[in-house]
């Protein structure tokens, strides 16, 4: 009887795809989509793994440092310590120029910013500290690659911090990686 009245249900709600419609024509229920690794905050690329985003970069994240303050006070003695109740954190990334592109500076096109479960946008841009290691500011040509670091100011208590590059006013477009 059970087994009726589930084939009943789906000959007439149908069997074909509907994975455009958003709401489950059974529960009434939204539908959410799932996105491919990278494309969502929800759904990010796991650390240490290579995405390449529209505009022609390939990202990946290759190192981390959720305590970066010692290593960044080592590296020049005039760095800003972090304001009362944040922290400095390090993320290593590694750019390379897949695009037609050549030359070209990455940076405007990658606009990278950190997001945690405090749901606060954090830019690379509002420090100014020396760093060790720091990312290498210039033009990449067809094919060659950059590493190094960029900081952040982040709140103490931040968790699950993941890397965004928000290269687009279209969120649809910007890219998400996991930072550990």
């Amino acid at each position: 009887m059970r087994r009726a009245l589930m084939l009943s249900m789906l000959l007439f709600f149908g069997c074909s795809k509907k994975e455009e419609n958003k709401v489950d024509q059974l529960t009434g229920t939204n539908i959410t989509q799932a996105s491919a690794p990278g494309e969502s905050k929800e759904n990010p690329l796991l650390y240490g793994q290579s995405l390449t985003i529209p505009e022609g970069w390939t990202i990946t994240i290759t190192g981390y440092d959720s305590d970066a303050w010692p290593a960044i006070q080592a590296e020049n003695i005039y760095n800003t310590a972090p304001a009362s109740g944040y922290k400095y954190i390090m993320v290593k990334v590694k750019i390379s120029n897949a695009s037609a592109q050549s030359p070209s500076n990455p940076w405007p096109d990658l606009n990278l910013r950190l997001v945690g479960s405090e749901n606060v946008e954090y830019k690379s841009f509002d420090t100014s500290n020396v760093l060790p290691g720091k990312f290498p500011d210039g033009d990449l040509y067809t094919g060659g690659m950059a590493e190094g670091n960029i900081d952040f100011q982040v709140k103490q208590g931040e968790t699950g911090l993941i890397l965004f590059s928000r290269f687009s006013s279209d969120q649809t477009k910007w890219r998400y990686f996991k930072c550990n």
